[in-house]
């Protein structure tokens, strides 16, 4: 009892405790799988405890890899401060798998009470058992290396001698600080090596081979798993230069942080050259937008509505929320239309009623414009009355498609590559969510704005307005083929100073119009040349107006400033 006491004591606290990296890796790790809050809410639950059980159990391995690579670095770099016959060993098994028996021990010990309070939901690891078994592979092929291997005659064995061969090799380089290890080390070096090239592997595999073959977070997993296995070497073989590594990695980020249109809109890349001036933008600037007299809402027969025969306007405000919103907003326009189609009088008489006709506007928020978008857009050309598609189920299919993965998977294979870049990004996890939305969707939201605005026009297809906000000063941005500029700003009449002016009948009162401030910005106003509409796509609308903090990325307009 004594000896497991010092051990949490010394080996855990303030042996492993020490190395704040594999402290925090150990840390994410649980909080990832076990803390419901964090891995409900950015939808890593779903990866971690993937449906299909393939996935799950290499979820499981890879997460077993990265805790592998905590306990040979801890273990390698305990080796540098305790002699071989002061360190905690049981019976035949040998110190590095004491070692890492006892780690994973101390690990259990300090987080169940966190798990109990903070993770309420941690019972569900009975029903992930592909994950566990994952895991538990992981953890007996690290057993097996750190007891078996070494066992075969230790200048013989193959681990033994990449372990040489690594210490022979690093000794030629004079920047390296290399120190004198033990033999019964070297095996253990060459088990960390081999964990490494591992890692490496899984990491190019899972990113060059196809997208759906694994779960993005088995690549997430892989390079936690080198950056790991890097602290532990620059911790071994480089402690003396860690400062200048540090400047290093920061001369890199802000390397990245050169290119000022650094994440951009592919369909708006000739103006990121020349970047329009804000200040020369009004309000008042002509375009070709359409007007409330330009559409023609009532120009058709409708149902039960004649031609020229005013018939009930419908506006639609969807709300935020998420995959869940476009998926609600999809089910509910589709239910009404289905439900309209059916609609009988009150002589109960057939009177079908196109109900996506009478829609004139549909604004909102986040999520729901992307189940908006995909319903507007997806409306036949022209439509025939009464609207006939019962196709509800493939919609919601469509909408509910996995957009996860491939988001996950272009910040693991991309992003943060890009972060060391000067030259700017030419593929991010936004242009990866648009990739997902144009294979899940058929490419309905590729369709255009110049595309929707004739059937805008002529009143049978809906108006989208999206309106996302320009995070520097909290402005909309107003995304529409309409004519917004009442919406974009505030404008008033000014009392005039004069009193006499005002009370005398025989002066005219004169009519000042202010402008006392733009509360949004017309996009089209902006950006006013006519390629931007034929190449603007409502699934780039959709993307900027259902952006999440750090889920997917915020470009930037070509704007001046930005």
């Amino acid at each position: 009892m004594r000896g497991a006491v010092r051990f949490y004591f010394m080996q855990f606290l303030f042996g492993f405790g020490r190395h704040v990296p594999l402290v925090l890796t150990s840390g994410l790790v649980f909080v990832l799988v076990f803390v419901s809050d964090v891995n409900q809410a950015f939808g890593i639950r779903n990866l971690i405890w993937h449906e299909d059980e393939v996935k799950q159990g290499a979820v499981g391995f890879a997460l077993g890899v990265v805790i592998v690579q905590t306990l040979l670095a801890g273990y390698l770099l305990e080796t540098q401060r305790t002699p071989s016959g002061d360190r905690p060993s049981v019976s035949t098994f040998g110190p590095a798998l004491t070692y890492g028996v006892g780690i994973l021990a101390c690990m259990l010990i300090t987080g169940l009470p966190i798990l109990w309070a903070v993770g309420p939901h941690w019972w569900t690891i009975i029903y992930g058992w592909p994950l566990v078994l994952g895991f538990a592979v992981a953890m007996c092929l690290y057993f097996i290396g750190v007891t078996l291997l070494p066992r075969d005659a230790a200048s013989k064995s193959w681990v033994t001698r990449l372990g040489h061969h690594l210490f022979e090799g690093l000794a030629h380089i004079k920047l390296l600080h290399v120190p004198k290890a033990e033999p019964i080390d070297m095996p253990v070096h060459g088990i960390a090596c081999v964990a490494m090239l591992f890692s490496v592997l899984v990491y190019v595999s899972v990113g060059a081979g196809p997208l759906m073959l694994f779960s993005p977070l088995v690549g997430v997993f892989a390079l936690l798993g080198i950056l790991v296995a890097g602290f532990g070497f620059f911790q071994y073989f480089l402690d003396y230069v860690h400062p200048a590594l540090a400047m290093l990695m920061v001369g890199l980020i802000y390397m990245g942080g050169v290119s000022r249109y650094g994440l951009r809109y592919p369909d708006l890349e000739k103006f990121y050259s020349q970047p329009v001036p804000l200040s020369e933008y009004s309000p008042s600037r002509e375009c070709d937008l359409l007007t409330a007299d330009a559409i023609q809402f009532c120009s058709e027969k409708r149902g039960p509505y004649g031609e020229n025969q005013k018939r009930p306007l419908v506006v639609v405000c969807v709300s935020g929320g998420g995959l869940r919103a476009a998926a609600w907003t999809t089910a509910v326009l589709n239910k009404l239309e289905a439900a309209f189609v059916k609609y009988v009088d009150d002589n109960g008489q057939p009177a079908p009623v196109d109900f996506p006709c009478h829609i004139r506007v549909i604004a909102g928020a986040s999520g729901g414009m992307v189940g908006a978008g995909y319903y507007v857009a997806n409306l036949p050309n022209p439509p025939p009355s009464p609207l006939e598609r019962f196709d509800s189920y493939r919609h919601y299919d469509a909408v509910t498609a996995d957009c996860l993965t491939p988001i996950v998977h272009a910040m693991t294979y991309h992003d943060i590559r890009s972060v060391f870049s000067p030259f700017g990004r030419p593929r991010d996890r936004g242009q990866a969510l648009e990739a997902a939305w144009t294979e899940s969707m058929r490419g309905v939201l590729d369709q255009t704005f110049d595309r929707m605005r004739e059937g805008e026009k002529a009143g049978w297809r809906p108006s989208l307005v999206f309106s996302p906000m320009l995070v520097e000063e909290g402005r909309r941005l107003l995304i529409s083929n309409l004519d917004l500029r009442g919406v974009a700003s505030n404008d008033g009449t000014i009392i005039q100073e004069d009193r006499d002016l005002q009370t005398d009948p025989t002066i005219p009162a004169r009519k000042l119009v202010n402008r006392f401030s733009y509360e949004s910005i017309e996009f089209i106003r902006l950006f006013p040349l006519q390629e931007v509409r034929k190449s603007f796509r409502v699934a780039t609308d959709a993307r900027m107006r259902a952006s999440f903090p750090y889920v997917s990325s915020a470009p930037t307009l070509p704007t001046e400033p930005r």
